[in-house]
């Protein structure tokens, strides 16, 4: 129909490693450890996450521990959705760099932690679609859309200030927020 459709990202990255530990005596549903370890890739390479966050109940409790540069934003936007439609409650855990896509990845988790060697990273999204010129246009303007809502969600919550969202979603900067900081804002914290 001579659209482009987005190109799969030059990623390597690996699937995240995935434990499930039955609660304690007593109690009913699991506890699911997912260690997500290097750069976010294809979401090939996430389809048993994703069939976790589709057959957990409300009795289970998935901990996610992030240490990534980012990666595929659309693999990303993917677990973002079904992790935040899943009924279990999500830990994200920064246990290490968390930077760019691993950012959101962690930003919507029902309850967020901070390791204190964690590293934090935000910006808007990088991106290498390529194909006819109006369509990676297109795509960018919906990428650019949709990060700056990702944003202004950071922003409403307090953990970006007004001036570091300027930085990352307008002037096409990093933002480097200090452990400190991020461990101060996450405890009022809500979506």
């Amino acid at each position: 129909n001579g659209q482009n459709l987005p190109m799969p990202r030059p990623y390597g990255g690996n699937p995240p490693v995935i434990t499930f530990n039955p609660k304690g005596e007593g109690e009913t549903g699991n506890i699911i450890k997912v260690h997500l370890v290097g750069e976010i890739g294809p979401i090939t390479q996430f389809v048993e996450l994703l069939e976790v966050f589709d057959s957990v109940t409300e009795n289970d409790v998935i901990e996610i521990y992030i240490d990534t540069p980012g990666g595929d934003v659309y693999t990303t936007a993917n677990l973002v959705e079904r992790m935040t439609n899943c009924p279990a409650k999500v830990i994200t855990i920064a246990s290490g760099l968390v930077a760019s896509a691993g950012t959101f990845l962690w930003f919507y988790g029902d309850d967020r932690q901070v390791n204190s060697w964690a590293k934090f990273m935000f910006h808007c999204s990088s991106h290498g679609d390529f194909g006819r010129s109006l369509a990676v246009l297109e795509t960018s303007e919906k990428l650019v859309k949709y990060m700056r809502g990702i944003g202004t969600d950071m922003l409403g919550a307090g953990l970006l200030t007004r001036e570091e969202y300027v930085k990352a979603f307008e002037n096409k900067a990093d933002v480097w927020p200090s452990v400190d900081e991020v461990q101060k804002t996450i405890n009022g914290m809500t979506i």
